[in-house]
């Protein structure tokens, strides 16, 4: 099997930590700086969530995936199977959160509607039942119920059936459990097993969705003989919508029972995304069909993976395991663990996870302070050339007479003078290049806005009389997001690569005019090496997460809102307002045409007050700061440096050949310095 994907992940964060050690160690970054790169890589957490119907296979993949052990049990019902959280402890332990009092009190209130009351609406008939079983299993726990209601527990590992088993003594009560694990690679790891959606407890469900929202990696789980079914379409089209587009893979578990009943893996796989494309046919989501083309799923045994990792002895001395063992062996003609491994296909599943998590988790976390020391170090080393070219040029200028050095000055000054101009007129032509491009790209923006408008509106105009905020929410769930996390967001990063493209043209082209300059007016110095650098490190760098971050005017911490936050707001604050209304008793039903008339108001809001003007003028802040570096570089540090050091010379050196002699001393000090970093440089990064 291929190696753990957290214990990888744990050796890039180590490796990265002491690299930020090493970086301080060498003078390349501050104490500060190295603490507050290993504290976010020590307090940020990888969240993978594992979510899907029950009995297609989450329990055993995580077993598998995770303990290489039977350490999980199946939950028996959707109804007693809570909310599993597994993360690093350095014992076996589980802390379990109950229920609170109001909670409870919902779950009874509950217990006692008559099913006849909710015969034939399905999701009612369901959490009537629920709570019943619920309020039913309560007379198992040992101590009256309000004893328990609203706290935590902690307990033994081996008792863990007892939270989550389907007869456990606390299952009835029990909302989540947090199982503690002494795996290293857990270490800033939680993953998340879900106990499905449409949950009675609409605690249980939220906190549910709290935790797939901010999941670096989501897997639906499917099974192979029935996906893709009506279950599984609500799961993907309703609740997986509102937990992050593009993070989201699908795994067609138990492959091995449709393999043995004679479907081979290209059959089971076109079937399944048949299924997936009728259904974002039928729903017309736009969205999730281009989710589905981005990950293709992936089939897998967990059961086999499973067998694979446990011993022998085990499988032998229980009845169900040997049964699926020899089942397994007879299906795909094997006989040992290390086929069985490979035959469960889970290292498909595995290395699609890890491709996420390199994409969308370690890029950020790990990518953007690791490149931070590396152009620290970078800075260093420009630092020591720099003081090398001033202490050389100091060198050749103590060697002339008077009457020359005068002539360079003279020369120095009219070079400043022309490179001024130069980085005038090229300020003043990349803001009217962004100024287009802000201009064309806010009117494609604000379009796109006015047509997912337009849609909306024909969504609440088709709103039926029965149809409650479950009914409507969904629909515009996904014109928000596809408008939100797609549209919108691909016309800002076009926007963003058209300034990228258009400041790294008009510096490249300053930067030849530039080089011109300088060899014109300085001798022996290498022009076009040096402005070559300066064209690197003024290099116009759109992070493609964060894009241009600002600080919020509302807050008064540094927190930074990006992009997507600031869009979010526009657009999906006013439905959740409205919409949270309903979660508080109002009644949707009663004021169909209310509700009609107010949401359309909504909508009409959103497309009156739709404004990133603020947001996209911060292009213009990045030019300014582009413009401002080249200054800084190429006037501040390098020709005004040369000024004052022929000023000095010519009016405070009264004994050249000292200086002299000094200034060869330094030559070689800084030399050796220079040295030194490069071995130091090459021993961090030598491979």
């Amino acid at each position: 099997m291929n190696q753990n994907i957290f214990e990888q992940f744990q050796a890039e964060k180590q490796k990265l930590i002491q690299t930020a050690q090493i970086a301080k160690e060498n003078g390349w970054i501050t104490e500060d700086r190295e603490k507050e790169i290993v504290d976010k890589i020590n307090n940020d957490i990888l969240t993978l969530g594992v979510i899907g119907q029950m009995k297609c296979g989450k329990s055993t993949f995580l077993n598998a995936f995770v303990f290489g052990d039977t350490v999980l049990p199946s939950a028996t019902t959707p109804m007693t199977a809570a909310l599993s959280v597994i993360t690093y402890g350095k014992d076996k332990k589980l802390v379990a959160e109950f229920y609170s009092p109001d909670e409870w009190a919902e779950q009874k209130l509950q217990a006692d509607r008559s099913l006849d009351e909710v015969a034939g609406n399905a999701m009612e008939e369901s959490k009537v039942k629920a709570a019943k079983e619920l309020v039913a299993k309560s007379a198992n726990l040992p101590g009256n119920v309000n004893s328990f209601l609203g706290k935590s527990q902690e307990d033994t590992f081996e008792n863990l059936e007892e939270y989550v088993g389907a007869d456990g003594k606390f299952v009835s009560i029990t909302k989540s459990v947090t199982i503690y694990y002494p795996h290293d690679y857990l270490k800033g790891v939680e993953i998340v097993d879900t106990p499905g959606f449409n949950d009675p407890i609409v605690s249980r469900e939220e906190r549910t969705k709290d935790f797939l929202k901010k999941a670096d990696v989501i897997l639906l789980m499917l099974y192979a003989s029935r996906a893709f079914d009506s279950t599984d379409r609500s799961i993907l089209f309703k609740n997986v919508r509102q937990c992050g587009i593009g993070k989201i893979l699908i795994g067609v578990n138990k492959y091995d029972i449709a393999y043995g009943n004679g479907e081979t893996e290209a059959e089971i796989i076109a079937n399944v995304k048949e299924q997936i494309g009728r259904a974002c046919t039928d729903t017309g989501d736009e969205t999730m069909a281009a989710l589905v083309k981005e990950n293709d799923p992936i089939l897998l045994s967990a059961e086999m993976s499973l067998l694979s990792q446990l011993p022998m002895s085990k499988i032998q001395n229980r009845e169900n395991l040997l049964h699926s063992w020899k089942n397994a062996c007879d299906n795909f003609e094997i006989s040992s663990q290390m086929e069985m491994a490979v035959k469960s296909r889970i290292n498909h599943l595995i290395d699609a996870v890890k491709r996420i998590i390199e994409r969308d988790k370690i890029e950020v976390l790990l990518r953007k302070p690791a490149n931070a020391i590396k152009a620290a170090a970078n800075s260093k080393k420009e630092e020591l050339e720099h003081q090398l070219r001033e202490t050389c040029s100091l060198i050749d200028n103590l060697q002339q007479p008077d009457e020359e050095l005068e002539e360079r000055k003279d020369k120095l000054g009219r070079a400043k003078k022309r490179i001024q101009k130069k980085i005038d007129s090229l300020g003043d032509d990349i803001e009217i290049s962004f100024n287009n491009i802000i201009r064309k790209g806010r009117n494609e923006m604000e379009d796109e806005v006015d047509s997912a408008c337009n849609r909306m509106v024909r969504i609440v105009d088709n709103m039926k009389r029965t149809q409650g905020p479950d009914d409507i929410i969904p629909a515009l769930e996904s014109e928000q997001n596809k408008l939100i996390q797609r549209t919108l967001k691909r016309c800002f990063e076009r926007i963003c690569e058209d300034a990228k493209r258009t400041t790294t043209s008009c510096v490249r082209s300053f930067c030849e005019e530039t080089a011109d300059v300088l060899e014109r007016y300085i001798e022996d110095f290498d022009a076009r090496d040096f402005v070559k650098s300066i064209e690197k490190r003024v290099s116009f760098d759109v992070d493609n997460n964060n894009m241009f971050s600002v600080t919020s005017e509302d807050s008064s911490s540094d927190d930074e809102v990006s992009f997507l936050d600031v869009i979010t707001g526009l657009i999906k604050a006013p439905f959740e307002a409205y919409f949270g209304a309903f979660s508080k008793g109002y009644d949707f039903l009663t004021n169909n045409r209310d509700n009609k008339k107010e949401l359309k108001s909504i909508i009409e809001n959103i497309r009156a007050n739709f404004d990133v003007n603020d947001f996209l003028n911060s292009l213009i802040d990045r030019k300014d700061e582009v413009i401002s570096s080249l200054k800084t570089l190429i006037l501040d540090d390098l020709l005004t440096p040369m000024q004052n050091q022929l000023d000095e010379i010519l009016n405070s050196v009264s004994d050249k050949e000292k200086a002299l002699h000094e200034a060869i001393a330094k030559k070689q000090e800084i030399e050796n310095g220079l040295n030194l970093f490069k071995a130091q440089y090459s021993k961090v990064y030598s491979d």
